[in-house]
C-alpha cells in the first residue's frame, strides 16, 4: 500500500502543472481508506467469504498476512491449498481446518496456524449451510489453480525470443483454459 501511495505522490509532481495540487491532495487523502477497503474485500473473497463483520474481517486479514509472512508459504500456494482442502465440515470441527498443511514447520508456525484456524472456525459458525456451499464455489472462483507468475511468463517468452518457438505459449494457454475455466487467471 505504501509503495502505491508513494507512486501516486510522485505522479502528482508532473500533473501539478495541469491539475491544481490541492485537488490532487484531497483525492490522495482518501486513498488509504479506499485502498484498504478494496484490498480487504478481495482478500476476504479469496478466503471464501463474501461478508464478514468489520472486526472479524480485519482480524482474519491480519492473521492471514501474519501466517503467510511467518511461514514463507507462497501466496498462491496458500490459497490453492485452502481451496483444495476446504470442506463445509470445517464449521463443525476446527481440527479439520487445514489438517494437512505443508507450510508449517516450526512450533511457532503451528501456533500461528492454530490461532488462524480458531478465528476462521469462529467466522464459519455464523454461516448457513447454503452460504457454506457458496463459499466453496467462491474459493474455486477467486483462487485459480494455475497462476500466471513471472517465472512462467519469462520461460515462455524466452522460447519465443530465442527460437521463435511458440509451442510453450500454446501449451500454457491450453493448460490455463483446461485447469481454470474461461476467464480465470491469476496474476
Amino acid at each position: 500500500m505504501s509503495i502505491c501511495r508513494l507512486n501516486l505522490e510522485m505522479l502528482q509532481q508532473p500533473l501539478g502543472m495541469v491539475i491544481p495540487v490541492a485537488d490532487m491532495e484531497a483525492g490522495l487523502a482518501a486513498y488509504e481508506e479506499h485502498y484498504y477497503q478494496a484490498y480487504r474485500q478481495l482478500m476476504l473473497n479469496k478466503l471464501g467469504f463474501e461478508q464478514v463483520n468489520e472486526s472479524q474481517g480485519n482480524e482474519l486479514l491480519k492473521r492471514t498476512i501474519e501466517l503467510l509472512k511467518e511461514t514463507q508459504v507462497g501466496y498462491h500456494a496458500f490459497f490453492t491449498e485452502l481451496t483444495q482442502q476446504f470442506h463445509p465440515s470445517w464449521r463443525d470441527d476446527v481440527s479439520q481446518i487445514f489438517d494437512q498443511v505443508s507450510f508449517c514447520q516450526s512450533a511457532e508456525q503451528q501456533v500461528l496456524l492454530a490461532t488462524w484456524r480458531e478465528l476462521y472456525h469462529h467466522i464459519l459458525q455464523d454461516l448457513s449451510t447454503d452460504e457454506l456451499a457458496k463459499m466453496a464455489e467462491r474459493l474455486q472462483e477467486k483462487n485459480p489453480k494455475t497462476a500466471l507468475l513471472r517465472p512462467i511468463i519469462e520461460e515462455v517468452w524466452a522460447a519465443i525470443d530465442r527460437d521463435d518457438n511458440w509451442q510453450p505459449f500454446d501449451e500454457l494457454v491450453r493448460r490455463l483454459q483446461n485447469s481454470n475455466g474461461a476467464g480465470s487467471l491469476a496474476f
